[in-house]
């Protein structure tokens, strides 16, 4: 392991001068990942739940899988400012929070949605990412999950717009959003 050298009182005195004015950065947690609180959310668990959850499927009656998995989706409230919306299609925007739905049953990633949106509106985090796969393994290769999150999305009173991510960050698999700002 490398020693730190010691910083001279010269090159802090120039730090100061160059950095003169300027304020840090907001430190946003970008890793930070919603988990259950059990002991039962290991992978190999959530999928044979959601393979006997989605025999269940129609008691649950919220959901009409009618999006495919590479189908894209974009929604946005009047008024919405169209810079932002372009940023926002682009995946240009810094996201401050994101949440992985793989393998969760259909009643978890319900449940899941609702606690990361709550938590991030009290952290003010208005830049998420939201992760819920393109149902590649599901039931008629339906993205079940996909659905449940646009529709509970476009149903958000919080929820100012999404947009499917960029191929990078999980194309249509993944789901950019802005949230209200918080007054």
């Amino acid at each position: 392991m490398r020693k730190k050298t010691p910083i001279s009182d010269k090159d802090k005195r120039l730090f100061r001068e160059a950095t003169k004015g300027t304020a840090p950065l907001p430190n946003h947690d970008t890793k930070k990942v919603l988990k259950l609180d059990t002991a039962e959310e290991s992978y190999g668990y959530r999928r044979q739940q959601a393979s006997t959850q989605q025999k269940s499927m129609q008691s649950f009656d919220v959901i009409n899988p009618t999006l495919l998995a590479e189908d894209k989706v974009f929604y946005a409230q009047d008024g919405v400012n169209h810079k932002q919306l372009a940023l926002l299609k682009k995946g240009q925007y810094q996201w401050q929070a994101r949440l992985d739905l793989h393998g969760y049953t259909i009643a978890q990633a319900d449940e899941c949605l609702k606690t990361f949106i709550e938590q991030c509106q009290q952290a003010s985090q208005r830049y998420l990412m939201i992760v819920h796969g393109k149902g590649a393994r599901s039931a008629d290769d339906k993205p079940l999950i996909k659905n449940l999150v646009v529709q509970r999305l476009g149903q958000h009173p919080e929820v100012i717009a999404y947009s499917s991510a960029q191929p990078a960050d999980g194309g249509t698999g993944a789901l950019y959003v802005i949230l209200k700002r918080q007054k």
